[in-house]
């Protein structure tokens, strides 16, 4: 039984079914929020020194804030989360999806408080996109609602924007990228290692077989007798004998018959 299945059995009965529905109708809640009292976000947002100063709420409102104010992203954003809670629910049921959003919730929490809050709910919900990725990489979505594509080709997209957007970033960006994205890499690491370490015996036993089961000459033919093939000796006649084996033509009696024949 692994670590999760062990939490499971004693704190499954307190995992919120349908989670990531809530928090997609409160972010459009927020929308409209926002829509109604412009700069209302500055009050949900993860801000380290806010929170030092005592507004603790902004540890869990910030995941209620949408990534975009612009109303038709925002509600694209929305959909988008919903579509991959409900894929994630299914798949690792709704204890194991609870610990991979508060996990990352927490993970990116940590990394603002410490390194900065840029990207907060940018990091979390990408950590669900790359979720629903790995584990449905072919189905298709429609991006931005007209272009079609495949899921593990929007996400590798994304991770090249992340990665160029850190290449001029200092030390503490990437390690609050690193620890943001924690849960998918608690998640998914440990079966990727696995994954490759499997490879690498596959590839090795593999190379094992060729290297001993690889003849040692390239010969067409070798005399039974005196061991002389072809390859070395390429003046040499050689001959099939009755007995099916070869002989060259110092030793070709040998081989009982000589009625069947062939030239080197």
């Amino acid at each position: 039984m692994t670590f999760l299945s062990r939490l499971e059995k004693h704190f499954g009965r307190f995992a919120i079914p349908g989670l990531i529905r809530y928090v997609a109708v409160l972010n459009a809640l927020s929308v409209i929020l926002i829509a109604l009292n412009p700069g209302y976000e500055e009050v949900l947002k993860l801000n380290p020194a806010a929170v030092y100063a005592g507004q603790w709420w902004r540890v869990l409102s910030f995941i209620f804030v949408p990534e975009s104010a612009t109303p038709l992203f925002a509600f694209f954003q929305i959909l988008l989360m919903w579509f991959l809670g409900d894929g994630l629910e299914r798949v690792w049921g709704t204890f194991r999806l609870n610990i991979f959003y508060f996990s990352g919730a927490v993970a990116v929490t940590i990394a603002a408080l410490f390194f900065g809050s840029e990207g907060a709910n940018f990091f979390l919900n990408t950590s669900l996109f790359f979720a629903f990725a790995t584990l449905f990489p072919e189905v298709r979505i429609l991006v931005l609602f007209v272009i079609p594509m495949k899921m593990k080709w929007v996400a590798w997209i994304i991770f090249g924007m992340l990665l160029l957007g850190l290449l001029a970033s200092p030390l503490s960006a990437w390690i609050a990228a690193a620890v943001s994205l924690s849960n998918y890499l608690l998640f998914f690491g440990p079966s990727f290692l696995r994954g490759q370490v499997h490879a690498s015996q596959v590839l090795m036993r593999r190379q094992k077989f060729e290297r001993t089961s690889k003849p040692d000459d390239d010969f067409l033919y070798k005399c039974t007798v005196c061991g002389r093939t072809d390859k070395d000796h390429p003046e040499l006649e050689f001959r099939v004998g009755s007995d099916g084996r070869d002989y060259c033509k110092e030793h070709r009696t040998t081989g009982k018959s000589d009625s069947s024949t062939q030239e080197g």
